[in-house]
């Protein structure tokens, strides 16, 4: 579990509480409690990190305009093209990692 999470923070996908009892219960094959959680990240506090994450600041919200999104969206559909791309290779982080359609803040684990 500690793997997954570490492997998730390098390609700078942070996962949620909620991300890490989905796959643990996937792993183990029954439900884990919350508590559970809480432990495994107690346990495992020198390797882990739990903090909040800013999806997306005001600037950049405010900075948001349809002129710049179609530009965008253009030059994405020749890359698409010129790079026969299909839609599994393709996923929506920038240089910044906000997630596109999250302008809030999330509690997300970070491996240290």
């Amino acid at each position: 579990l500690s793997k997954y999470i570490r492997e998730l923070t390098e390609r700078r996908l942070p996962p949620t509480r909620s991300i890490i009892k989905n796959f643990a219960e996937l792993v183990a094959g029954e439900a884990v409690s919350e508590r559970w959680i809480s432990r495994f990240l107690t346990r495992h506090h020198q390797k882990l990190t739990s903090r909040w994450n800013v999806c997306m600041d005001r600037n950049r919200h405010k900075a948001d305009s349809v002129a710049k999104y179609t530009l965008y969206f253009n030059l994405l559909q020749e890359k698409i093209t010129e790079y026969a791309l299909e839609p599994s290779q393709i996923y929506n982080m920038d240089e910044k990692g906000f997630q596109l359609g999250h302008i809030g803040r999330s509690k997300r684990v970070f491996d240290r």
